[in-house]
Order: C-alpha cells, then sequence, then structure tokens
C-alpha cells in the first residue's frame, strides 16, 4: 500500500516507513521499558526480603570475603557480642570487631584447606563476663566470589543450664536394687 503509489515520489513513502518504524520502535521501546521495570521491581523485592531475612534471623549471620574482612554482620551479631549497629564493624576483620585472633586463625584455616567447620565451640570474655558460642564457618560460592559465612548462636545460657543440671542431679541420683537404672526413683 505504502510503496503502490507514484514510483517516482519517494518522499511520502519514506516518511510512511518512518512513521511505521516510529511506532513500532516506540512500541517494543515501551514493552522493553514495562520489562525491565517488572523485573527491577521483582529484584528489588527479593533484595528486600533477602535482607530483611538475614537482618533478622536469630543466629547471628557473617559474611567474610577471602581475605577475612566482615562484609555483613546481622543484629543477632551486633546484640549477641553488644556491638552498635553502625557499620563501623565492616572491612575489619573477626580478631578486630571480637578481639580474639584465634577466630581469624580458624577462618584462614577454612579459607586455606576448602573445608566447612561445624560446631565450633569457644568462649568469650567481655566485660567481666565470659560466654560460649557455637559457630559453623562455611565457604559458599556467591556469583565469581567465594565468601566465608560464619553462624553463631550463644549457647551460654545452655550450657549453665547444663552444668546445674549435672551438680543439681547428681546427689538425687539413686543406685539400688531397686532402681536399676540410676533415674529418679521413689522410695517404697
Amino acid at each position: 500500500m505504502i510503496f503502490e503509489q507514484d514510483a517516482n515520489d519517494t518522499k511520502p513513502q519514506q516518511k510512511a516507513l518512518e512513521a511505521l518504524l516510529k511506532v513500532v520502535f516506540f512500541d517494543m521501546g515501551l514493552a522493553l521499558d514495562t520489562y525491565f521495570h517488572a523485573e527491577h521491581k521483582a529484584l528489588t523485592l527479593a533484595r528486600s526480603y533477602t535482607k530483611q531475612i538475614v537482618s533478622n534471623i536469630p543466629i547471628g549471620f557473617i559474611v567474610l570475603d577471602n581475605n577475612g574482612h566482615i562484609h555483613l554482620a546481622n543484629n543477632a551479631v551486633l546484640r549477641m557480642f553488644g556491638l552498635s549497629d553502625s557499620k563501623s564493624h565492616l572491612n575489619n576483620t573477626l580478631d578486630q570487631l571480637l578481639n580474639m585472633d584465634m577466630l581469624n586463625e580458624t577462618v584462614y584455616e577454612v579459607l586455606k584447606n576448602k573445608t566447612n567447620l561445624t560446631d565450633f565451640g569457644f568462649n568469650r570474655s567481655h566485660n567481666n563476663q565470659t560466654k560460649s558460642y557455637l559457630a559453623d564457618i562455611s565457604l559458599v560460592q556467591v556469583g565469581d566470589e567465594q565468601v566465608v559465612l560464619f553462624m553463631v548462636q550463644d549457647i551460654t545460657a545452655i550450657r549453665v543450664s547444663s552444668l546445674k543440671k549435672k551438680f543439681i542431679v547428681s546427689p538425687f541420683t539413686i543406685h539400688s536394687p531397686n532402681c536399676p537404672t540410676a533415674a529418679y526413683c521413689k522410695s517404697a
């Protein structure tokens, strides 16, 4: 239709073709813009969910780069170790954060041996109080980068409870023929 007009006069044909191309490219631009906007919104939402989950899980969660520098510490870590919620701990090592060189050495061993370490227990004294912790230290590939996840729990209450139970239960444990399992037995 466009090209069926006068073959000698190409100006109207050219203008019609340009108008058609503008419509096509405009429509494509709108479609791409809508797609990218939706994709950006979905990624932003996913990032927000991830940030909220990591920030608020009750287990301490520290992400370290392959040089042992902190890139992220969640709220549980900040509460657990009595740290301010400022970002001043970022790019420090665990030793700089917690004054425990042994933790840096352990992270470097995990990096060097490319192995994970589970149930790593340690104690930390701070403000005349000693607390017990249990950590899992794992290597994780995130994109092109290998990072260390240092997940830690304060087990002081569990440990104290276990010690109390050991000392409280022992005096009342009965060893007799009527109670062969050395459990609690009622006297007859």
